[in-house]
Order: C-alpha cells, then sequence, then structure tokens
C-alpha cells in the first residue's frame, strides 16, 4: 500500500518521520539533500561521529530514531541507499 501511494505521487518526504541514507562522507550527504530536495531536520546523520557504516546504516539509523523519539510505531521511514557507480535504492517503511 505504501508503495502505492508513493508510485502514485501521493505520498511526499514530508510525510515521513524520518529519512535515513547510506552515508559515505558528509559532503555526499550535503549534495543528496540538496538533489532531492530532502528535509535535513528529517534525515539521521551518523556519518560525523560513527563515519561510513556500509551495510550496517540502515539498522542503525532506524534504531538511533527509534532510541531519539524521532520515529514510533505508525510512522513512515525512508531510506536510500548508494553504491558504487550510479547504483541506488530507495526503501519506505511504515513502523
Amino acid at each position: 500500500m505504501l508503495f502505492n501511494q508513493i508510485t502514485k505521487g501521493a505520498i511526499n518526504w514530508d510525510d515521513f518521520a524520518a529519512i535515513g541514507m547510506h552515508q559515505v562522507a558528509k559532503l555526499y550527504n550535503e549534495m543528496l539533500i540538496d538533489l532531492l530536495n530532502l528535509p535535513e531536520h528529517k534525515t539521521i546523520e551518523t556519518i560525523t561521529q560513527y563515519g561510513n557504516l556500509a551495510s550496517n546504516s540502515f539498522p542503525f539509523q532506524l534504531e538511533t530514531a527509534l532510541l531519539e523519539g524521532r520515529v514510533r510505531e505508525g510512522d513512515k521511514f525512508a531510506f536510500i541507499g548508494l553504491g558504487g557507480g550510479i547504483s541506488t535504492g530507495f526503501g519506505a517503511f511504515q513502523l
């Protein structure tokens, strides 16, 4: 159901309680936030304190958002994955 809302344009970044991203470097975060027009206050920034967490980015950022009270049951959480070259991925979840 969430996928249908996204593909039909019935949902946008403002509908997500928090947005996680695979974080390679702070500069890339800033570029991605600008490129995708993400609300920066909803992103979970971890690169500065913990470095590149690779495949652990998603569970770590989700746990961080939960512990900080930024997401709770019923909220929508998005995750943007990046890979080498032009590989990207996107996941949307309702807790």
